[in-house]
């Protein structure tokens, strides 16, 4: 073996040695503050834990495709689990206030390899062999800590996801961007707005507060029971099912607005009313189009 060959080995297995432990290091380094650089194995599962405790972060903005979202409310601390992520195909950072979820795809993060010189991600794709099967069932879990954290804005971009908002007290906006997705939120108290936009949307919300709710989606699928609105209700769709039963006398003082074209109907606390039913009043307001045969039912009767 020529001499440069030689000194080209010693050279490359040089920094393989200087790479593993300066990765052994920074893990060592993010365990103690509560982070993982590796994602951990419970069980059958891959999970990597972010703390969000004593920062600086105010939002949320998570985009994600064929996976579930968890936004849990009432946990003692606040922090966020990765779980059965390939470790090497998303961005989680931290920066601007904002903790940001991004996957990628394979090509960019091994770029990412070169990235500012050298990054350790792309050390984790060389000496984490152990990483999920793309059969694995992958999801996001955010732990809204009750003291530590103060998120005003939570977002969330997902394609064919499941998406779970639970037993959360705030006053955050919540903003949705949502194709092909199922929404179920359970015991939640928004001082602030609810917003859905998207596309073959199915929601299921059940004993709930908001200021606000706007939902504009072509296909829509709606249950909302047992909820309070302080300000309004704006909800927009094509074809689809709305279906609102809300606390005894909860409608009185609202102003409602309901209208159905092309074949759709519209009941009213069980009374067909035909494509369209309104009333002014002062209080909250209560507006519900759908444009092309949807149907819209609401009641506060059955409570």
């Amino acid at each position: 073996m020529k001499p440069t060959s030689i000194i080209s080995l010693i050279v490359a297995v040089m920094l393989v040695i200087c790479g593993f432990v300066t990765c052994m290091i920074a893990k060592g380094m993010a365990e103690a503050d509560g982070n993982s650089l590796f994602a951990e194995k419970r069980g059958d599962d891959f999970v990597n834990t972010v703390s969000l405790a004593d920062t600086s972060v105010n939002a949320l903005d998570l985009n994600l495709n064929d996976a579930s979202i968890y936004i849990h409310g009432q946990s003692a601390n606040a922090y966020a689990e990765i779980i059965n992520f390939n470790d090497n195909n998303y961005n989680l950072s931290t920066g601007n206030q904002v903790l940001t979820f991004k996957e990628v795809p394979d090509l960019i993060s091994m770029l990412k390899f070169w990235e500012n010189g050298f990054s350790f991600k792309g050390m984790r794709y060389i000496f984490n062999p152990s990483q999920p099967s793309r059969e694995d069932e992958r999801s996001v879990h955010i732990y809204l800590g009750t003291t530590d954290t103060k998120i005003s804005e939570i977002i969330i971009h997902a394609e064919n996801c499941d998406v779970y908002i639970d037993n959360i007290s705030t006053g955050s906006d919540f903003k949705l961007f949502l194709e092909d997705c199922r929404l179920a939120v359970d015991t939640v108290s928004l001082t602030n707005e609810l917003s859905v936009v998207g596309d073959n949307v199915t929601m299921d919300v059940i004993g709930c507060i908001f200021g606000k709710i706007t939902v504009q989606s072509p296909i829509l699928d709606m249950a909302l029971t047992d909820i309070l609105v302080s300000t309004g209700t704006d909800i927009r769709f094509s074809e689809g099912d709305v279906n609102i039963d809300l606390p005894a006398q909860a409608l009185n003082g609202c102003g409602i607005a309901l209208q159905t074209q092309n074949g759709g109907t519209v009941t009213v606390n069980g009374n067909m009313v035909g494509s369209a039913y309104s009333r002014e009043d002062a209080g909250a307001s209560w507006s519900i189009i759908a444009s092309d045969g949807g149907n819209i039912s609401i009641s506060d009767s059955n409570s």
